[in-house]
C-alpha cells in the first residue's frame, strides 16, 4: 500500500479532477517496466538502461477498485549493486547518459475493454528497486 496524493503525484491538478480521483487516497501499486537494455540482472554495476515504466495503482481499496496507471515512456534505469536498481527521472542520478529520463507521464484509467486517457502530467519519479 501507498499513500498518494495529488500534491505529492507532481501537480495532476486539473488531470486528476477529471478522472475523479481524490485529492488524498491509499493505493496498492503494482510496477511493469520493459528494460531495452536486457534482463535487469544482465546489466553491469554502474551502468544505466532506458526503461519504459507503467505504475498502476488501485483506487479505492476494496471490492470494486479503479486501475490507474501512469504510463512513463522513458525512465533511466542504473544498476547500483549486484541486488539493487535506482529508476528515476532525474538527469543528476545519470550525470554520464547515455538515456534522458522523461517527467512527464500519461495517466490512464485501465478498463477490461480498453483505457480511458485522462492527460500528461508532470510526474518526477526516483525510487530503488532491491532482490532480497
Amino acid at each position: 500500500m501507498a499513500a498518494v496524493g495529488a500534491g505529492g503525484l507532481g501537480g495532476f491538478g486539473e488531470v486528476v479532477a477529471r478522472a475523479g480521483l481524490p485529492a488524498e487516497f491509499d493505493a496498492e501499486v503494482d510496477l511493469f517496466g520493459i528494460n531495452y537494455y536486457g534482463q535487469f540482472t544482465a546489466m553491469g554495476n554502474g551502468k544505466t538502461a532506458q526503461v519504459q515504466m507503467d505504475l498502476e495503482f488501485h483506487v479505492p481499496n476494496g471490492p470494486k477498485p479503479r486501475t490507474f496507471e501512469l504510463d512513463y515512456s522513458t525512465l533511466a534505469v542504473v544498476r547500483q549493486s549486484s541486488t539493487t536498481w535506482l529508476i528515476t527521472t532525474e538527469p543528476t542520478d545519470t550525470p554520464y547518459g547515455p538515456v534522458t529520463a522523461s517527467r512527464t507521464s500519461k495517466l490512464n484509467e485501465i478498463r477490461r475493454k480498453g483505457s480511458i486517457p485522462y492527460g500528461t502530467v508532470d510526474m518526477p519519479i526516483r525510487f530503488t528497486v532491491t532482490l532480497k
